[in-house]
């Protein structure tokens, strides 16, 4: 597999203790049967997309490469009325759902793809460098306030390129750092790569950023509490597990991801 540290060289930034640190500073959340961290935040290089597995029969993997392919795909068509996504997350059907109001507000490919929101940040930065107004807000009053649907745990995505390089910020309201962290790191790098991709074309020098995660409440279900525990272990003793084959300097990097997601999709993306 090709190795991306030749590309950039982000070691010094780039978090590897990310469930250690967590477990330092985790306490539970009221009676809620939940151990949390708040303000919660860590750094990525976005292109190393690395991911933790569990090394037992008895725990869950915490990252499966068709589940999160899945998740891209659907995010990819941005739809919020597919319910194709059930079918690799059949937890989707334990949210505030009902048969009046069965859109899923969380398909972020809706507002990044279908709002051409993404789009949109991307010529900001395009049209001047140094700007800080490439942000995308996702979350609303709206969707929150309401007591039925499905809520939106991200809150905004900003871009912003600095010595040369083009830095991402996630903002998410909620976060599970067992069940559903690995999914929404790797579908917002992809997200990433995306808007890295468009921007080679204005800037053919620049270079993969820093990747920050940061998570108002970051949190897991006592029930996972062993799943959680192996991820420490593992994180602690093996380190990076898996890199996805993905290299955003290749400008040909959106039609090979649209290639490889629509191994889990026949439905035609509506990408650039």
């Amino acid at each position: 597999m090709e190795d991306f540290r030749k590309f950039t060289d982000m070691s010094r930034i780039e978090d590897r203790n990310v469930f250690g640190k967590f477990a330092e500073a985790m306490k539970p959340c009221n009676d809620t049967g939940y151990f949390e961290v708040e303000n919660f935040s860590f750094n990525l290089n976005p292109m190393s997309q690395f991911f933790y597995l569990s090394g037992t029969n008895s725990v869950p993997k915490h990252f499966s490469e068709s589940k999160a392919c899945a998740l891209m795909a659907w995010y990819l068509k941005g739809n919020r009325d597919d319910t194709e996504i059930l079918k690799a997350f059949p937890e989707y059907e334990h949210k505030d759902m009902n048969t009046a109001y069965v859109k899923f507000n969380s398909n972020y490919g809706f507002y990044l793809l279908t709002q051409k929101y993404l789009y949109e940040a991307c010529a900001i930065l395009a049209n001047d460098i140094n700007s800080r107004r490439a942000s995308i807000s996702i979350n609303n009053n709206t969707t929150m306030f309401s007591k039925i649907g499905d809520k939106l745990c991200t809150n905004n995505i900003m871009f912003r390129i600095r010595d040369g390089r083009l830095n991402m910020t996630v903002q998410m309201r909620s976060n599970d750092i067992v069940r559903n962290m690995v999914y929404d790191i790797f579908t917002f790098c992809m997200f990433y790569g995306i808007a890295f991709n468009i921007l080679l074309r204005t800037y053919p020098a620049l270079k993969v950023g820093v990747y920050n995660h940061t998570v108002a409440s970051m949190h897991f279900h006592t029930s996972y509490k062993d799943a959680f525990m192996e991820a420490v272990m593992y994180e602690q003793y093996i380190g990076v597990s898996k890199r996805m084959a993905f290299n955003f300097y290749d400008e040909r990097f959106i039609q090979k991801l649209e290639r490889k997601m629509k191994t889990v999709s026949n439905i035609q993306f509506n990408m650039i």
